[in-house]
This record gives C-alpha cells, sequence and structure tokens, in this order.
C-alpha cells in the first residue's frame, strides 16, 4: 500500500509539472476586480464551443438556472472572462460566460462588470476557457474535443496521431487529462461525426457522456481489424465514423431492441464474417437497419481445460455484461449462475 501511494503522489507531481508549463501560466488579469464595460465593446469569439447554442452542452443545461439565476438576484454573481482584443484594448473578446453574456443581451442590458485579461493569443484563449470549464458538469467531450481541434490546428498538430493528442491535453486540466484515452479515440473519428452525436444527445434532453462513442467506436475497430479493405472502400475511419453517426441518428441501431444491444451485436457480427465479406460493405454502404445484418451464431464455448480456465472465465464474464436486464432472467438461469458461482469459489479456494 505504501508503494502505490508514493506512486500516486509521483504521478501527481508529474502532472502539477505538466500544468505549470501551460501557455497561461503566470497569466493575471489587468485588474483583480471585474471592470464594467459597455456591452456592445464584447465580440463573442465564435471558435468557443460553449457559444454554440445548438449543440453546447454546457449552454444547454445552465440556461434555464442562469435565467432563475437573474430573476431572483437581479444580477449574476460570477463575472464573465474576457480579454482585451490585440488591436484595441477597448473591446474585448469573450472567453467564458456566454450563457451569462446571451441572457443579459436579451435582458437589454447595456453595461456589464466583466473580469478582463490582457490580449491573449487563441491558444492562450482556449488553454484558459477550458481551466475555467473544467469544475463544471458533466463533462462534455464534444465542447472539449472541439478545443482539441483549434489548439491542434494553431500548432501545427494532427490528432489522427494519439501522441500529438496527449501533448495537448497536458496543457490541460488534470479532469480533462483524465479523458486522455477517449479524446485519443475520438481524436480519430470525424469532427462532424462527433458533432452529430452530440447534437443528436442534446435533442433528447440527455447529457454527452463518452459510453455511446465507446461502443460505436467498436464496430470501427472490428472493422479495422478484420476488414482493413472493406473500411478503405467505406472512405477509412473517419469517414466510417460519419456512416456510423448518421445510423446511429436515423435509429437504424434502435429497431426492435435497445441500441446498445444492437451496436454490440453488429460489432460482435463483424468479427465473426469472413474478412472482406461483401455484405459489410453493402450493409454499410447503404446504411441499413441494424437487424439486416446477419452472421454466423456464436459457436458455444468448449469446456475449460486448467490452462484455458481464466480465459474462460474472461469469456464467460464477458457473455454475463451483455445481459440488458438482470432482474427478467429466469429463476432457472438466476439458479445456473448461482451453481456456476459456486464451482468457481471451490476453484479459486474461496468459502
Amino acid at each position: 500500500m505504501k508503494k502505490k501511494s508514493k506512486d500516486a503522489v509521483l504521478e501527481r507531481g508529474e502532472i502539477i509539472q505538466q500544468l505549470r508549463s501551460s501557455p497561461i501560466r503566470g497569466i493575471l488579469p489587468i485588474s483583480p476586480d471585474p471592470i464594467e464595460v459597455d456591452f456592445d465593446r464584447i465580440d463573442i469569439d465564435s471558435t468557443n464551443p460553449g457559444a454554440d447554442e445548438v449543440t453546447s452542452l454546457r449552454y444547454g443545461r445552465r440556461a434555464g438556472s442562469i435565467r432563475d439565476s437573474l430573476d431572483i438576484i437581479g444580477s449574476v454573481v460570477y463575472a464573465p472572462v474576457v480579454c482585451q482584443h490585440p488591436e484595441d484594448p477597448t473591446r474585448f473578446i469573450h472567453i467564458d460566460g456566454y450563457g451569462r453574456l446571451s441572457e443579459l443581451r436579451n435582458r437589454g442590458i447595456k453595461r456589464i462588470r466583466v473580469i478582463v485579461f490582457p490580449p491573449l493569443t487563441l491558444e492562450q484563449r482556449i488553454c484558459l476557457r477550458e481551466t475555467l470549464n473544467a469544475a463544471q458538469e458533466p463533462f462534455d467531450a464534444v465542447s472539449v474535443l472541439k478545443d482539441l481541434w483549434q489548439l491542434a490546428k494553431e500548432r501545427g498538430l494532427n490528432l489522427n496521431s494519439p501522441e500529438q493528442v496527449r501533448t495537448l491535453v497536458r496543457d490541460l486540466p488534470e479532469k480533462v487529462q483524465k479523458f486522455e484515452e477517449a479524446l485519443v479515440m475520438l481524436g480519430r473519428w470525424h469532427p462532424d461525426a462527433v458533432a452529430k452525436l452530440g447534437e443528436s444527445y442534446g435533442a433528447n434532453g440527455q447529457a454527452i457522456g463518452l459510453d455511446k462513442f465507446k461502443e460505436l467506436d467498436a464496430i470501427i475497430a472490428a472493422v479495422r481489424k478484420v476488414h482493413p479493405k472493406t473500411l478503405e472502400r467505406l472512405g477509412g475511419e473517419r469517414a466510417f465514423s460519419q456512416r456510423l453517426a448518421q445510423m446511429y441518428i436515423d435509429d437504424k441501431f434502435r429497431m426492435g431492441t435497445r441500441s446498445q444491444h444492437a451496436i454490440r451485436q453488429v460489432a460482435r457480427t463483424v468479427k465473426l464474417l469472413p474478412p472482406e465479406h461483401e455484405k459489410l460493405f453493402s450493409f454499410f454502404d447503404e446504411q441499413r437497419p441494424w437487424t439486416t445484418l446477419s452472421g454466423p451464431e456464436l459457436p458455444p464455448p468448449p469446456p475449460p481445460s486448467a490452462p484455458d480456465l481464466v480465459e474462460f472465465c474472461k469469456a464467460f464474464t464477458a457473455v454475463l455484461l451483455e445481459v440488458e436486464e438482470p432482474s427478467a432472467l429466469s429463476v432457472k438461469e438466476r439458479r445456473a449462475l448461482d451453481r456456476t458461482a459456486t464451482v468457481l469459489n471451490q476453484v479459486l479456494g474461496r468459502p
């Protein structure tokens, strides 16, 4: 346990060192207190994902509470953050607080108190707004990824490269760094595909999570591994991610079941079909419903020999995880699971 604690301290120390190398390290507002400025002197930053009222999860989730706060208190508690325009110090570029700015503008407010930073580059604005947004919930993968695309463009990097994504993430808050692997995964997707899924979640009033992206990415990984030529015919990974996103939006994974089950079934079938099977190309090219993709049934697992017991247990656990509703299991199925658990405990020497 002591070793683990020491490792955790070292890891935390490395993270702190990375954060201290951020492009916004040491940059302070021009005044410790908010400054009152004319509303029409503030330019909205079009690169800021939070300013997109259609796709921004943060905007959609907080707009109502911002209205309520203004109705009750009569003013904003936390001042929006801006920086001076590089060509005119009397003009400003918004960095954080678009929801507050939008609501105040809609109410006809002419002047507003804001926290003002000196002129910042786009790279610095991205790092600052991600730092300010890090404390908010939920984690908005779509907005973070949009900022990463902008940051990559500014630095001449490519999100197709996992190492370059990790380089970009190191300048962002620890909360974002925790999602590094997921962001590496999404970096391989087409930006429009990520945005489409984000919009579909917002339209359904749901939080944008990473689980759906991971489920669909399992299909991409399966095609990449077993059917690489088919993936090339479909335009490569990024173009393929667009097809999958559109299929999801068009409910091609919802017919007759939950989308989670359908997506997993498609991924499983992709793995079982013979390499470069023609029906696979037609299925994705024509974006058919998931039920039209049939493949060989999963073969029953062979009885495990002693050396294969661990692998068998892994496979058995994977099957259990596919159970959609555990409460729907029959009495017979529950008894079978109980007996299996008893045998496994005996093998493992557990009471």
